[in-house]
């Protein structure tokens, strides 16, 4: 009998500590959509260098705030904004001194059509088109840029009703290529302009709307995991932001 319960208790010792490990390996990662391709080529490195493999969860920034609120378990918070990381320090559901901009994003008028976008916006004034998709300005940082952008342009109430709102740059995104409109705007990771780009684009100039600056923070959830501290470290590389920045994103300064 003592034998079988020293062998209980060393059993009981190492599930413990594996199962202590596995927790502290294991890392899920909330991602606003707009971040969701640099995200699988930026996890494809993570996880070859420290061999965790993370669970990720995309949607609206806004929407995945609303998931932490109801009790969602993530470890980090790769938001679209700097309202919701700041919210989320100050309610306490972010680590303080953990926020910081992973990215600047840039907007660009884009179709899958070759020869409808021109170089300098002026398919526009000119409006040949039927339907122009754009992101919720009020849920997407993206889709308040083109309000701004249309509203610095004059065309805003010109194009009011051949505008379709999306909720989201991935709908609007699916919106331009299933042909529910011509064209839209979008943001220029989508395209990612390091290769080829198909169709035709115009990348709006950013002074015509408000700096799409990006930020992340380790949640509190995550303040004690190593893995979810290892993440941010990684996004700060030089590796990382390289590749960041091949998606059409500027750097932060």
């Amino acid at each position: 009998m003592k034998i079988i319960s020293t062998v209980l208790k060393a059993y009981l010792i190492l599930w413990f500590v594996l199962g202590n490990l596995a927790q502290a390996e294991s890392l899920h990662i909330a991602v606003a959509d707009h971040f969701g391709l640099p995200m699988q080529e930026l996890l494809k490195i993570f996880e070859k260098e420290t061999g965790i493999t993370p669970t990720t969860t995309a949607s609206s920034a806004g929407e995945l705030y609303n998931k932490l609120k109801a009790g969602e378990l993530f470890d980090v918070f790769i938001s679209a904004d700097v309202l919701i990381p700041e919210k989320m320090e100050q309610e306490g559901l972010g680590v303080a001194n953990t926020r910081f901009t992973y990215a600047v994003g840039k907007l660009v008028l884009w179709s899958i059509n070759p020869n409808l976008v021109d170089k300098k916006g002026e398919v526009l004034k000119k409006a040949n088109f039927t339907h122009i998709v754009m992101s919720n300005p009020e849920r997407a940082p993206y889709g308040n840029a083109t309000r701004q952008a249309l509203e610095k342009m004059g065309l805003l109430e010109t194009l009011k009703d051949k505008l379709v709102i999306a909720e989201s740059p991935a709908l609007t995104y699916k919106k331009i290529v299933e042909g529910g409109a011509e064209l839209g705007f979008l943001p220029l990771a989508y395209l990612r302009p390091s290769k080829k780009i198909e169709g035709s684009y115009w990348i709006v100039p950013p002074q015509l709307y408000g700096r799409l600056e990006h930020q992340a923070i380790l949640t509190k959830h995550g303040e004690n995991n190593k893995a979810a501290k290892d993440f941010i470290a990684f996004m700060k590389t030089p590796r990382a932001q390289n590749l960041i920045e091949s998606f059409g994103y500027s750097l932060p300064h």
